[in-house]
């Protein structure tokens, strides 16, 4: 059983009067979804406390059960009473064991599962073994979400969403241009995060931790390599023809 503080416990599954239904922790809060809606975006300093306590869950997670979430977004992610961050919802998650190939619950074969805005491209792919960079790259669309207001390849359907998170020529607006004060380490730190080649990307959440510290200290961050094709833009690619602005 899981046991981290940033990880919201589940204690059961029952089935009773046609209904399934599961014990869970009690969190008294909202959700980051929630706060979207009344604030628009968050301030950079917040988003990377956000960033930093899934680094740390999500790292215990994978460093110990080999799990992945395969569906951050900000829906998932709650800020209890005492300002803890806490993940939800891990029904989607992913178990490694001993190496084979990952059994995601699906009702088919074929599924995709997760939520197109924050889905890594080799959660779309679909026969790709999943690891923590998958959910980094999510993590990633979240933090690029709560820090501009807008999430990846905003205003698109679900289906371009997809399209844009496997094509390598589609980026999306650079963060700074919904929000301009958005510091140039945080933004390198995204286009690290949302790399479309997870070999391109930090490799371990500690990477991403450290990566949060050298943002808040105003360090720089390394930004993916030249010729890596997330460098962020001002308008999607011409596979989907529109602008984002």
């Amino acid at each position: 059983c899981m046991d981290h503080p940033c990880i919201v416990k589940g204690y059961g599954a029952q089935y009773a009067n046609g209904r399934y239904f599961y014990l869970m922790d009690f969190v008294g809060g909202y959700t980051l979804g929630a706060l979207l809606k009344r604030k628009v975006r968050i301030p950079e300093v917040d988003v990377l406390l956000v960033v930093e306590s899934v680094a740390a869950a999500l790292g215990y997670a994978w460093d110990t059960f080999r799990t992945v979430h395969c569906d951050l977004k900000p829906e998932n992610l709650m800020v209890d009473r005492d300002g803890t961050v806490k993940i939800m919802d891990l029904g989607l998650a992913t178990e490694i064991i001993g190496g084979a190939t990952p059994g995601a619950v699906l009702s088919e074969p074929d599924e995709i599962v997760g939520t197109p805005p924050y889905m890594s491209p080799e959660q779309i792919y679909g026969d790709v073994e999943l690891d923590c960079r998958s959910d980094i790259y999510g993590m990633g669309a979240t933090a690029y979400h709560l820090a501009s207001g807008r999430t990846l390849f905003e205003g698109l359907s679900n289906d371009e969403v997809v399209r844009c998170h496997v094509d390598r020529s589609a980026t999306s607006p650079d963060p700074r241009y919904f929000a301009p004060r958005l510091s140039e380490p945080f933004v390198n730190m995204l286009a690290r995060m949302l790399a479309k080649d997870p070999a391109q990307r930090f490799q371990t959440w500690d990477e991403v931790a450290q990566a949060c510290e050298a943002v808040a200290a105003g360090r720089p961050v390394e930004p993916p390599p030249p010729g890596v094709p997330l460098s962020f833009a001002q308008q999607v690619a011409n596979v989907v023809g529109e602008d984002l602005k």
